[in-house]
């Protein structure tokens, strides 16, 4: 009689690591090892490979804004007093289409009722003879000077639809003259008088289209166009500005898009987001466009404290949000803020002060982003990372025999495993987190929800067997 031999498979054993966790990149997600990417990431920061809770909103209650209004549009206007005083005013715009003023500090907005604005007036602060003034745009035609008091009409001024300081001069776009970049006399925003000694304007007819934005960047201006970048050589002498075409797009570029960000220029066109460095242009959105909507007008952004900060519509499982994109024009890394829909932003940059303010039409406040506690309008943040499916290399049946990972706070941890979402709920501990979930797949996804402020997760680390 001879002995049947049983022969015993032993299983192998696949160990995966997300450390350092990373955040959004479609193009890497894509690639070996690009579970450690984000396929949805709000309110998380990835700093040094971690999770930490990101940036958010506090309301300045200080500010007593108009009730039963919605705040537009926020300025600030820095001055000084004749000993050397600071007197600066922070100015909003609401829909009953006044200007409201307020001392910057705190206290309550008083309305400017020398004249109301149909549209959104676009500010830029002046040096008019001697003075500090904040000049302002007018639908229909003509400019406000408001003097830190009052307003003043000077009705002989192109109508306005972006506009900034250059070699004193006040340059603008204006929607009656759509090919024509207007100039004001120099060191006189309220001539308008053209001649080759006072004002003019220089006339662009080419593929570029609209002109929608101009701004000062080093010593040039560019003109942001329906289609493209124009760059404007404008010293002192008119007879010596000259304009040079410099990027052509197939997208629209939409104008509040377009953010000064120290040595390079952002902006946001249908096929993309760009950056612009005064000569040549790159698209930068490649991995995180995905979840952007392209249409979307409203966009706006401001730059402050090395990030932008650009107001996104943003799709995730067919639902669409307004939130705020930071992004780091170097690097590239972004957080997505979800709860900050804020109409829009102003820098206060005086007195030692360095904050970035903006306007929420949501509460109708005047706030600020909040870097240390970590709450939005005073509740917790509510954070999500979740990376794309992966069968981790390996494309058979596996076991997942245990997780690991360190969590400061509570947190929810999902395992998606072809398809089926299975979700633990842990507290925060200073030794490691240990789950032995015995979950059988092919494909993982794995999830993480906080709304804790001590939040931070690292090293999560999977555990598998598998048999060939």
């Amino acid at each position: 009689m001879t002995a049947r031999k049983t022969r015993i498979k032993t299983p192998r054993e696949l160990t995966v690591k997300i450390d350092p966790i990373r955040g959004f990149n479609d193009v890497l997600a894509t690639t070996a090892g690009g579970y450690v990417y984000a396929r949805t990431m709000e309110n998380f920061d990835p700093a040094d490979g971690t999770l930490v809770p990101g940036e958010g909103l506090d309301a300045l209650n200080e500010y007593v804004c108009p009730t039963g209004l919605t705040i537009r549009k926020c300025y600030l206007f820095k001055n000084y007093d004749s000993s050397g005083n600071p007197v600066h005013k922070v100015l909003i715009y609401c829909t009953d289409k006044y200007l409201y003023v307020c001392p910057f500090g705190g206290g309550t907005f008083t309305k400017l009722t020398a004249t109301t604005f149909d549209s959104d007036p676009v500010g830029v602060l002046y040096n008019f003879n001697g003075k500090n003034v904040m000049i302002f745009s007018k639908s229909g035609g003509g400019i406000c000077i408001f003097d830190g008091t009052k307003l003043t009409i000077v009705p002989d001024a192109p109508e306005i639809t972006s506009m900034c300081i250059h070699f004193e001069r006040l340059f603008v776009t204006t929607p009656g003259y759509r090919n024509a970049l207007w100039f004001s006399d120099d060191f006189d925003p309220t001539n308008w008088n053209v001649s080759l000694s006072e004002a003019g304007f220089i006339e662009m007819d080419d593929a570029g289209g609209d002109l929608i934005k101009v701004v000062s960047f080093g010593d040039y201006l560019y003109v942001f166009r329906t289609f493209g970048i124009t760059r404007i050589s404008a010293y002192t002498d008119q007879r010596q500005f000259a304009a040079t075409n410099l990027f052509i797009n197939s997208g629209r570029i939409f104008a509040d898009s377009v953010i000064v960000c120290g040595d390079c220029i952002l902006f946001m066109a249908t096929n993309g987001l760009y950056r612009f460095d005064g000569v040549t242009t790159q698209k930068i959105s490649t991995g995180f466009e995905k979840r952007l909507a392209t249409d979307y007008v409203y966009v706006k952004g401001m730059y402050f404290n090395g990030y932008a900060y650009i107001r996104v519509k943003v799709y995730y499982d067919g639902t669409a949000s307004v939130q705020l994109l930071r992004l780091d024009p170097r690097t590239l890394e972004a957080v997505l803020m979800n709860g900050a829909t804020l109409s829009d932003f102003m820098i206060i940059d005086c007195d030692g002060a360095y904050q970035l303010y903006g306007t929420s039409p949501i509460i109708n406040r005047v706030c600020a982003l909040n870097t240390e506690d970590k709450t939005m309008f005073n509740n917790p943040l509510k954070m999500i990372w979740e990376n794309g499916e992966s069968d981790f290399g390996v494309p058979a049946l596996k076991t997942l025999t245990k997780f690991t990972f360190y969590s400061k706070g509570k947190v929810k941890v999902s395992f998606t495993v072809d398809g089926v979402k299975h979700t633990y709920t842990v507290e925060g501990s200073d030794k490691p987190i240990v789950l032995k979930p015995y979950l059988k797949g092919v494909k993982f996804k794995l999830r993480f929800d906080a709304a804790d402020v001590n939040a931070c997760i690292a090293a999560p680390e999977f555990k598998l067997e598998y048999y060939l």
